[in-house]
């Protein structure tokens, strides 16, 4: 009975009951357009008056006693249409709206009511109002960090997934169907994996692996893995996921992210091919093919034969003094087409000198094998530019070792392959030659001092420096953890090895109309010009014929330049010099530069091309982690 708690107001004719945080008003429904005047008598404003801060008197003289006039204006239309559309539905009521304190705050409020029929045929609606402010608050501020997420969402390619161990379902975000073109797997996940997934075959052992170790209590897991799409190309990508436990302390869910890393992977696969191979025949290079064999002949079997040969291009020189060195390099490349020709796809064939090659066969059936590839190879060489090189008599030479039978280490065969071959050159050379005890006798006093050293030093003979130097450099940059102090090392290092003064790099500042010396190393003497080189004019050089496609400009001798580029580079002690274009997607980003001070250098072409490649290589490292921090 309203009579015991509330007051009544025969000039508003309603009432009033207060309690707390809760106000509850009673009106006539002939105000439901208008909610009902709120009044209090003689009772305890208290709790109103905490909610708005208004007194009785105020409510009166300032609103009327009205609630509509404490509604902020904006929510007022709103409340109108919403109590009319409520109440032709059903007899009951609920809002939330702004109502404006006595103090200009704006709280929130629940608004929940029933129309009830009394004497005399009136109606009235009893509400209560709640105080939402700050639950409003906290759902709006959910709300904002959800739309946050989902903006970042939207522009990252990522696939963010949920994998439930517990039911074994998976869940990943539209990114996944967006990428690969179909459906990713969710109920049965584990069980499914195995047979439906389009994980490549290779590896997909290591995936179950990662998920077995979260399943079983790992914190954090990762891998490298390729996906294929639904037209078969895969896609290498990361697999990144964190386990989450429960209050028990077992894992019951993974959430992770797939990123893919497909152009960046064989942008990788792309220079490591090319830190292993040959520039010129594109064979692999003296190292790799040392490691290849290595591997081979620890997997050999007892009983399983292996031959490692070494073929050398007899007067290969003359070809050069004759007809220069742009021909040998087409002699070369043909002769490395036509030993590929002879040999299997799976024999390892790789380019160790300037006119030396090296074949390793594994698994063969006999020696006889073995004869008639070299003889088939010697008969093709003589043939090989025989119009074009009949003043030179181009053959081969060929020195070969058996496995088990000369030796079981690359080492041993490497060392017994080369005497062999001193053997065949002895005895006239276009003769290939097998490997027995008496080879020693055919060796120069040079060659026999050297043959009691190991098969190291025989490589060392052979060494061929600058793919050496190339796979360092990129080795070095691809495992780098603090890449600015590696580029800087590496700059030193090209710079001792190629005996340079300076090798520094221009950066294009942000907006490209400035470049500044970002990195810079000096030989002992030569001065420091990387103060100098801040904030300067950007700009490609326009050097006519001197400068080639890749954007590589060469100056033996910068007498020979405009008048207003030599005062520039004289001014820095500069004599010789080569700058390489560093591009980011075709887009010209700064130079990597190296001078010479102390003289004019003619550099050979093989110096200018490896400068050039070791630039490139340092360019990619170079842009990803600028293109990183700029994130």
């Amino acid at each position: 009975d309203l009579r015991h708690c509330a007051s009544y107001d025969s000039e508003s004719s309603s009432w009033i009951l207060e309690k707390g945080d809760y106000v509850l008003y009673i009106g006539s429904a002939s105000d439901r357009l208008s909610p009902a005047g709120i009044i209090t008598l003689d009772g305890d404003a208290a709790p109103l008056s905490s909610l708005l801060g208004y007194t009785e008197q105020e409510l009166r003289s300032q609103f009327q006693n009205r609630l509509m006039n404490l509604v902020l204006p904006e929510d007022r239309q709103m409340i109108r249409r919403q109590m009319t559309e409520q109440l032709s539905r059903s007899r009951s009521i609920e809002l939330e709206y702004r109502l404006v304190r006595k103090d200009g705050q704006v709280i929130w409020v629940l608004n929940k009511g029933r129309l009830v029929a009394k004497e005399h045929g009136i109606e009235y609606i009893y509400c209560v109002l709640v105080d939402i402010t700050q639950t409003k608050q906290t759902l709006d501020s959910l709300q904002q960090s959800l739309e946050r997420h989902q903006i970042i969402m939207a522009q990252t390619d990522d696939i963010v997934f949920e994998w439930d161990m517990v039911s074994d379902t998976v869940i990943c975000s539209n990114k996944w169907q967006a990428l690969f073109g179909f459906e990713p797997l969710t109920a049965n996940f584990s069980s499914r994996v195995t047979t439906s997934s389009h994980f490549h075959p290779d590896d997909l052992p290591l995936f179950i692996e990662r998920m077995r170790a979260l399943k079983n209590g790992a914190d954090y897991q990762d891998a490298e893995l390729r996906i294929a799409k639904s037209d078969g190309r895969y896609l290498w990508c990361r697999f990144r996921a964190t386990a989450q436990y429960g209050a028990d302390g077992k894992p019951f869910k993974a959430v992770g992210v797939i990123i893919n890393i497909d152009a960046e992977k064989r942008a990788a696969q792309a220079l490591q091919s090319k830190a292993e191979r040959d520039s010129l025949t594109k064979l692999l290079n003296k190292n790799t093919s040392r490691h290849q064999v290595e591997a081979r002949l620890l997997g050999r079997g007892p009983e399983e034969q292996a031959a490692l040969l070494i073929i050398d291009l007899d007067n290969f020189k003359m070809v050069n003094d004759y007809h220069g060195h742009m021909f040998g390099d087409t002699v070369i490349t043909q002769t490395a087409a036509e030993i590929r020709r002879f040999f299997r796809s799976d024999d390892i064939i790789a380019r160790i000198g300037g006119d030396e090659f090296m074949v390793f066969m594994s698994n063969i059936p006999s020696r006889e094998l073995v004869e008639r590839r070299c003889a088939g190879m010697m008969e093709s060489f003589c043939n090989l530019f025989k119009d074009r090189l009949s003043d030179c008599g181009l053959s081969c030479s060929i020195g070969v070792a058996l496995a088990p039978e000369h030796g079981i280490s690359y080492q041993e065969l490497f060392q017994h392959a080369d005497q062999a071959l001193y053997r065949a050159k002895a005895q006239g050379k276009n003769r290939c030659a097998f490997y027995d005890t008496t080879d020693h006798d055919f060796l120069p006093k040079s060659a026999a001092a050297s043959a009691a050293r190991t098969a190291i030093d025989s490589d060392t003979r052979r060494m061929t420096e600058n793919s050496d130097l190339f796979h360092y450099v990129f080795r070095h940059l691809y495992d780098s953890v603090d890449l600015e102090h590696t580029i800087r090392a590496t700059l030193e290092l090209i710079g001792q090895k190629m005996k340079l003064s300076r090798v520094y790099i221009l950066e294009n500042d942000p907006g490209g109309k400035t470049c500044s010396n970002t990195f810079e190393w000096c030989a002992r003497g030569i001065q420091s010009e990387q103060e100098n080189r801040q904030k300067i004019d950007a700009f490609f050089p326009e050097y006519g014929e001197r400068s080639n496609a890749r954007g590589v400009f060469y100056c033996p001798d910068i007498t020979l330049l405009p008048r207003s580029q030599y005062n520039l580079l004289a001014a820095q002690g500069v004599r010789s010099m080569l700058q390489c274009a560093i591009r980011d997607n075709g887009v010209f980003r700064g130079y990597v530069c190296f001078d010479e001070c102390t003289s004019n250098q003619v550099w050979t072409q093989s110096k200018i091309d490896l400068l050039t490649a070791l630039s490139e290589t340092i360019s990619v490292f170079l842009m990803k982690k600028r293109a990183q921090d700029a994130l």
